[in-house]
C-alpha cells in the first residue's frame, strides 16, 4: 500500500463503526477482494478489460465486521468517475434509501477511491438455484420492480448524465456490434436474420439500464433488495436489456446447479415448455408491458441485448470459455430466427 492511498483514506474520513476512524497505518482493517494490478500498471497487456489495474477491498470496523466497500482506480478512470457521480446522487435520494448504498468518492493526483456503505445480507446468487420456479419468478419480479424505481429516479435526477430517454433505433444502435461480430466470424446469413429482427423492432423510447444486473449484484438485506455495482449504469438505454440479462444469468445459475431444461443455450430454454421457461418468458413479458412494447419490439430488444453482450465479452479477450458462450447464444438466436420460429408469439 502506498502513501497516496494512505492519504486518500485519511481524507475520506471514514468512520469505522464506533467512532474509530480508519487511519493510514491500520492495514489490519483492510481485506483485499479483487486485484487487477498496480496503479499505474507495470505494463499494458493486449486485449485486457477496462483500465486493467486497480483493486476492490473491504474496510472492517473495530470488531472485525465489514463497514465499507471500496474501489480504487487510477484518477483518470472515467468508469469510476461515472459510478461515483451516479451513486452519490442516487444514494442520497430518500426514495432509494433502501435500494442503493450510501456512496461518495475522494481523489488525488494519481488515485481515486469509491466508498460505499457495506450492505450485509445474502447475495441473490446464493439462493436463486434453490427456489422453485414460482418462487424464482416472484423474486425476480420484486427485484426488477426495485430496478425500475431506480431507473425512473435516475432519469428524473440525472438527465444530463444519462440523457433524456431519446428514441433508439435498434438496428442502427447494433450496427457497430454486428460489424465487429462479422469480423470475428459471424456468418453473413446470421447477420441478415439478426438485422431483420432489429429492423422489425423499430425505434424504442430509451430508459437507463443498470447494465450489469445479475444475481451477484443484488443483495437481500433488512427486508429489502439492494442493487450494487453501478459502473456502467445508464450506458445502455435500450429497454428490456436489464430484464434479459437478469433472467438469463439467473437461468444459467439454475441450469448449472442441476435444474435441467431441454438445452444449454438460453434461447432454447426460452422456447421450451415447462415452469422454468414460463418463468423466463413471463418475467420478460411483464417488463415489456410496463414499457408498452409489442412482440416485434421485444424480439428486437432481445436481439440487441445478446449482440451487445457477446461483443463486450469478446472484446475483453481472455480464454475461449469466457466469451464463447455469448457468441454461441447470438448464433443460436440467428438460427432460430432464420428457421422462422415465431419468437414473437412466445414472448
Amino acid at each position: 500500500m502506498n502513501q497516496e492511498l494512505r492519504e486518500l483514506l485519511a481524507i475520506a474520513r471514514i468512520d469505522g463503526g464506533n467512532g474509530a476512524a480508519v487511519t493510514g497505518s491500520d492495514w489490519s482493517r483492510i481485506v483485499l477482494l479483487k486485484n487487477w494490478g498496480g496503479i499505474p500498471p507495470l505494463r499494458r497487456l493486449a486485449n485486457t478489460y477496462l483500465e486493467s489495474c486497480g483493486f476492490n477491498f473491504l474496510l472492517l470496523g473495530p470488531e472485525g465486521a465489514p463497514t465499507h466497500f471500496c474501489k480504487c482506480r487510477p484518477a483518470t478512470s472515467m468508469a469510476l468517475q461515472h459510478e461515483i457521480a451516479v451513486l452519490a446522487a442516487l444514494s442520497h435520494d430518500a426514495e432509494l434509501s433502501r435500494a442503493v448504498p450510501k456512496t461518495w468518492g475522494v481523489r488525488s493526483g494519481g488515485l481515486q477511491l469509491l466508498i460505499s456503505a457495506y450492505v450485509p445480507g445474502t447475495p441473490f446468487d446464493h439462493t436463486v438455484a434453490h427456489l422453485s420456479a414460482g418462487q424464482w419468478a416472484g423474486t425476480m419480479n420484486q427485484i426488477l420492480a426495485v430496478t425500475r424505481r431506480v431507473a425512473q429516479r435516475a432519469a428524473e435526477t440525472l438527465p444530463n448524465l444519462l440523457g433524456r430517454g431519446e428514441p433508439i433505433g435498434l438496428r442502427e444502435a447494433a450496427r457497430g456490434s454486428l460489424a465487429y461480430l462479422e469480423s470475428v466470424g459471424l456468418a453473413r446469413g446470421s447477420l441478415r436474420s439478426l438485422e431483420t429482427a432489429l429492423g422489425a423492432g423499430g425505434t424504442l423510447h430509451g430508459s437507463p439500464q443498470h447494465g450489469d444486473l445479475w444475481p451477484s449484484n443484488v443483495v437481500h438485506s433488512g427486508g429489502s433488495w439492494w442493487l450494487l455495482d453501478f459502473e456502467v449504469f445508464g450506458e445502455v438505454q435500450v429497454p428490456l436489456y436489464d430484464v434479459c440479462h437478469f433472467v438469463r444469468t439467473c437461468s444459467d445459475l439454475r441450469y448449472g446447479a442441476g435444474r435441467r431444461a431441454t438445452a444449454g443455450r438460453w434461447i432454447d430454454r426460452l422456447m421450451a415448455g415447462g415452469a422454468e421457461s414460463e418463468a423466463c418468458r413471463g418475467t420478460i413479458a411483464a417488463v415489456a408491458r410496463q414499457h408498452a412494447l409489442g412482440p416485434r419490439e421485444v424480439v428486437g430488444a432481445l436481439a440487441y441485448y445478446l449482440i451487445d453482450v457477446a461483443t463486450q465479452f469478446h472484446k475483453r479477450g481472455g480464454p475461449r470459455w469466457y466469451w464463447e458462450p455469448h457468441v454461441l447464444e447470438v448464433k443460436r438466436l440467428a438460427e432460430v430466427l432464420g428457421a422462422g420460429v415465431d419468437l414473437e408469439r412466445l414472448l
